[in-house]
């Protein structure tokens, strides 16, 4: 599997390099980036992704326990089609900000939908959710087991 790849590559650089060093027309200009690049370049306007998020509970029987879910909806451009899902390790109370590590990995939908089941915290303790596609990052969604009299507490450190 992986020769023919290589095989490619090499072929791809040396069609490149020869298109290059093969003389122009008199005064023309010759751009030796690769198609993609240069077409990308031309273009005013980027593609922007972006990737929503929420805590869903979903009982998948009459008979079975509910299970937690973290769905969304990615838009623009999905890249390989995986979606990161991301929980807090530790969060920092003076800059507001969270420490985040890889969880689970979801593939999308034909519609661009993702669902990955995630975990419920242990007793009196909460987790933060985040989903993640390329360098777009979702909103952040808590999950935490309390009591009716409690309020769920970011895990700082």
């Amino acid at each position: 599997m992986r020769s023919p790849r290589m095989l490619v590559a090499v072929v791809a650089v040396a069609l490149t390099a020869t298109i290059a060093t093969t003389p122009s027309r008199a005064g023309a200009e010759v751009d030796t980036r690769p198609a993609a690049v240069a077409q990308k370049a031309d273009t005013s306007e980027r593609a922007t992704t972006s990737i929503t998020a929420k805590v869903v509970k979903i009982r998948p029987a009459a008979n079975k326990p509910a299970n937690l879910y973290l769905t969304g909806k990615v838009y623009g451009a999905k890249g390989d089609g995986k979606v990161s899902i991301q929980v807090a390790t530790a969060c920092d109370k003076a800059k507001g900000t969270c420490n985040f590590r890889y969880y689970r990995t979801t593939r999308l939908n034909s519609a661009n939908n993702y669902k990955g089941q995630i975990s419920a915290p242990p007793t009196r303790r909460s987790y933060l959710w985040r989903a993640r596609i390329g360098t777009a990052t979702s909103d952040i969604w808590q999950t935490c087991t309390k009591t009716s009299a409690q309020t769920c507490q970011i895990p700082y450190k």
